[in-house]
C-alpha cells in the first residue's frame, strides 16, 4: 500500500535554519525565485532551500521538491500522471521484465492491475495489493491511485510485487501460506525491491529517489529498510534474499495443505464462510501496503548575518 500526504506538506514541517555565511562564503539560493537568501530559510530532505517570501510553497507529495503546488503536486509530476489502465500496464511491463532478470521466469503478471480513485484507497494510500486464496486458486489485485506520476507508479509496482513474492511461489503464482514476518520485516523486504528497481531505472534521479526512500518519516518503512538491506547485501540476489527471509520461519516453497492453510499476519481466516458472489469458501486473504514518499525533514543549526 502507498500512502499520500506523508511528504513535507507545509513550511511548518520543514527545518527552519539560518543562513550563516561561514568562512567559506557559500551562498544559498532559493530554488523558487533563484535569489540569494539572507537570513533564515527552509531546507527540504533533498537539500533544496527556499526563502521566507513563499508562504504557499511546499514539497510535492510525489517527488519531494519545493514549488508552488496544485493539489499537493508540482507541474512536472502532474504532466506525467497515469490516467488509464492501459498506461499502468505499459509501466508494469519493464518492472516485470526486470524481475525475470532477477528471479527467473515468474507469473506475477497474473495479478490484476487497475487504477482506483483516492476514496477507494481510503484517501491516504496510493497503491495496495490485495490477495485471496480459496479452493479455486490464488488471485491478486494491485490498485494504484489515478493520477500517480509514471516514475512513482513503477516504484510502487516494484514494491507491491515484493508483497506477492512473500506469499506466492512466483514461478507458478501459487499461494505459499502465512509468512509470519513482522510488519517492519515485510515492508522492509518490499522497500528493498523498490530500492533495487530505483538503482536499475532512476538514472540521474537515483540519488534523490533513494534519499526519499531512506528518509521515510514512517518508522516501519524506514527502519524496515535499514534492517533488511544488509540482509539483501549478504544474500547477493533477490532470490537468495527471499529464500533466506522465508526460510527463517520455514515458509519458503513449502507444500500447501488445505487443512492447515493460514493467512498472513493480521489477516483473519475464513475457513467455512462464503463471500457474496464468490464460487468457493475463502481460506485466506491479505493485503500489502507501503507509504512511498514520506520524507523526514533534515534539521540544521545556523545563525543570522555574516
Amino acid at each position: 500500500m502507498e500512502r499520500i500526504g506523508n511528504t513535507v506538506s507545509s513550511i511548518a514541517d520543514v527545518a527552519l535554519v539560518s543562513n550563516g555565511l561561514c568562512s567559506d562564503q557559500i551562498m544559498v539560493i532559493c530554488v523558487i525565485c533563484q535569489v540569494p537568501i539572507t537570513g533564515r530559510y527552509l531546507i527540504s530532505p533533498l537539500g533544496e532551500t527556499i526563502c521566507g517570501v513563499h508562504p504557499k510553497a511546499s514539497a510535492c507529495r510525489w517527488c519531494g521538491r519545493f514549488g508552488i503546488l496544485s493539489n499537493d503536486s508540482c507541474a512536472p509530476c502532474r504532466s506525467s500522471s497515469v490516467r488509464t489502465d492501459e498506461e499502468l500496464h505499459a509501466l508494469a511491463a519493464p518492472v516485470l521484465i526486470w524481475l525475470v532478470q532477477q528471479i527467473g521466469t515468474h507469473q506475477l503478471d497474473q495479478a490484476t492491475l487497475r487504477l482506483s480513485n483516492a476514496k477507494a484507497l481510503q484517501g491516504t494510500q496510493y497503491a495496495e495489493t490485495r490477495w485471496e486464496q480459496d479452493h479455486a486458486g490464488f488471485r491478486a489485485t494491485i490498485d494504484v491511485v489515478t493520477g500517480i506520476p509514471q516514475l512513482n507508479a513503477k516504484e510502487a509496482l516494484a514494491h507491491e510485487y515484493g508483497h506477492l513474492l512473500l506469499v506466492t511461489e512466483p514461478s507458478t503464482m501459487t499461494y505459499n501460506g502465512c509468512h509470519g514476518l513482522s510488519g517492519e520485516e515485510e515492508e522492509g523486504f518490499c522497500e528493498v525491491i523498490r530500492a533495487l528497481w530505483i538503482d536499475h531505472d532512476a538514472g540521474a534521479r537515483r540519488q534523490e529517489r533513494r534519499a526519499l526512500l531512506e528518509t521515510n518519516a514512517i518508522e516501519m518503512y524506514r527502519n524496515g529498510f535499514a534492517q533488511m538491506w544488509p540482509r539483501y547485501t549478504a544474500a547477493g540476489s533477490i532470490s537468495r534474499f527471499r529464500d533466506a527471509v522465508l526460510s527463517k520461519i520455514g515458509t519458503s516453497a513449502r507444500p500447501i495443505r488445505s487443512d492447515v492453510i493460514r493467512p498472513r499476519t493480521r489477516i483473519p481466516v475464513k475457513d467455512a464462510t462464503r463471500d457474496a458472489g464468490s464460487r468457493a469458501p475463502v481460506e485466506a486473504r491479505g493485503r500489502g501496503h507501503r507509504p512511498v514518499i514520506a520524507t523526514r525533514p533534515t534539521r540544521r543549526n545556523g545563525r543570522d548575518g555574516v
